[in-house]
């Protein structure tokens, strides 16, 4: 008896149930499309804003000296120290599991080890060694005429120093390093020159473009500073970056080491993702508190057209819970209809914004069809209190009397 009025109902008003459902669909759409687009966005900006640069930064502990003339400060100086470079390796090869599961990835972990080089025996300039492969990883807006060196015996110059020394792409350039360490008893002096080809010129912004990258193990020969480095740069890529989490990490696993986060970028990422996570709510909001609205409406009119047969019902015995109960089943079956067309419509809609606005796909959350459903029962269960209350009120005697 339940199922045969329930259907007879819908059949009896088709644009009654047809305007409600729709509203749904549009609001549960706009919804899960935006969620959707939300959650592989963040990603593709997380990524974009990589860009620029770590935002990570290992270095080794060290203490500041205060230097003081008859009780006046003259500043600090801070004592040399060096990453061995098996830290350095061991922190390159952390597995993504340790930092938990917040962090989608980490781009790149890179080493550098600096020293003062004399160049063609004339000119002096600052000469990095690096890890090419973790460099193209993190620094992706570098724009390099060449190659990386993948072979002993190459260099990358930064294209001022290029410019300054005259060098091109395939041209041979020769680096001389020179110290001296004195102390009570012996006097030490270390002294080496090699010859190698500019594989490449690399215009990277900053100061950068005024130094010479080689490879760490041949920088470091070069040097004299075997198995050494002076700082690590860490790109790693999250949403609601935990990044004072991921140096309490890195620290917690290697000794002698802090970790310091590049507070620029990782406020400029939090800033972007709370940007759209805020918009993206908005917008939701806005959407869904529409379709309550016009769903009320539709069912309150509803309401008033059947006020007839409501009576009728009361007048032949039938219980208040059992006209709630009629009215919830035709919300309930407004809202199965309503969450699966409005997921769908979704899907199709992030896809269109995805390729008209950001010009790349976005990938169907398959998560997002019970939460469009649950989304759909909400809105029914918030637009039904209403019309119910409204219907319960109706008085049979004066309804049947035609009044």
């Amino acid at each position: 008896m339940y199922l045969t009025l329930l259907f007879s109902s819908f059949r009896m008003r088709k644009l009654r149930v047809i305007l409600p459902v729709i509203a749904i669909v549009i609001g549960v759409s706009v919804g899960s499309a935006l969620f959707m687009i939300s959650y592989d966005m963040e990603d593709k900006i997380a990524t974009e804003l990589r860009n620029f640069g770590p935002n990570l930064i290992v270095v080794p502990e060290s203490e500041d000296i205060e230097l003081t003339v008859g009780g006046i400060s003259m500043g600090s100086v801070t004592e040399t120290k060096y990453i061995p470079e098996q830290d350095a390796m061991l922190i390159r090869d952390l597995p993504i599991e340790v930092f938990g599961g917040r962090v989608k990835g980490i781009l790149g972990k890179n080493a550098f080890l600096y020293g003062v080089v004399t160049v063609d025996n004339d000119a002096s300039a600052i000469v990095a060694g690096t890890w090419f492969d973790q460099l193209t990883n993190i620094n992706t807006w570098w724009n390099l005429n060449g190659e990386y060196p993948t072979e002993n015996g190459s260099v990358v110059l930064g294209m001022r120093i290029a410019q300054k020394l005259g060098k091109m792409v395939g041209d041979t350039i020769t680096l001389s390093y020179s110290e001296v360490a004195v102390n009570e008893t012996t006097r030490y002096e270390y002294h080496a020159e090699r010859e190698f080809i500019v594989s490449g010129i690399v215009m990277a912004g900053g100061e950068d473009d005024s130094r010479i990258f080689g490879r760490l193990d041949e920088i470091q020969n070069l040097t004299n500073k075997e198995n050494k480095v002076n700082i690590m740069h860490i790109s790693a890529l999250c949403n609601a970056c935990p990044l004072k989490d991921i140096a309490e990490i890195i620290e917690g696993e290697i000794n002698g080491v802090e970790v310091l986060t590049v507070k620029q970028i990782a406020k400029a990422e939090m800033d972007t993702l709370d940007l759209i996570q805020n918009l993206v709510g908005l917008i939701t909001v806005v959407s869904l508190v529409a379709s309550i609205m016009a769903v009320t409406t539709t069912m309150s009119l509803s309401v008033v057209e059947r006020r007839k047969e409501i009576g009728l019902m009361k007048a032949v015995g039938a219980l208040h819970s059992e006209i709630a109960l009629l009215f919830l089943g035709e919300g309930v079956l407004i809202a199965l209809a309503g969450g699966i067309l409005g997921f769908a419509l979704g899907a199709l809609l992030s896809q269109f914004i995805g390729d008209f606005v950001f010009e790349s796909s976005i990938m169907v959350r398959w998560w997002m069809l019970p939460v469009s459903l649950a989304l759909s029962f909400g809105i029914v269960l918030i637009s039904m209190v209403l019309p119910i209350r409204k219907a319960l009120t109706v008085d049979p005697a004066i309804v049947l009397r035609g009044e």
